[in-house]
């Protein structure tokens, strides 16, 4: 990662970030982040806390929410228009997975 994540996070805000930097430094501890989340969410449901879980999912799809707004305005920062394309389709499909599973 670049030695000030803000700074590459800030980057990212305008949609000047390289796409991968924002798909593999970000989205990879973003995803694992994810599913900490989810599991969590699970093991606070078994224990009768509903609501827990329910707010841990809600954080959940903050976290790619944010993410899939940085991934796309960062998606024409490629080398190959193609990532571009291949890259928003992802998105859209990972929103839409999202959204359903929460």
């Amino acid at each position: 990662m670049d030695r000030n994540p803000i700074t590459s996070l800030q980057r990212a805000h305008r949609g000047e970030e390289k796409l991968w930097k924002i798909w593999w430094q970000w989205g990879i501890p973003l995803g694992m982040l994810v599913n900490v989340l989810a599991v969590l969410a699970e093991a606070s449901r078994e224990a009768e806390r509903p609501l827990a879980g329910e707010a841990l999912d809600i954080l959940k799809f903050l976290f790619l929410a944010g993410w899939f707004q940085l991934a796309w305005r960062c998606s024409k920062n490629t080398h190959r228009p193609i990532w571009t394309s291949l890259a928003r389709l992802a998105i859209l499909l990972g929103f839409g997975v999202a959204a359903v599973t929460v």
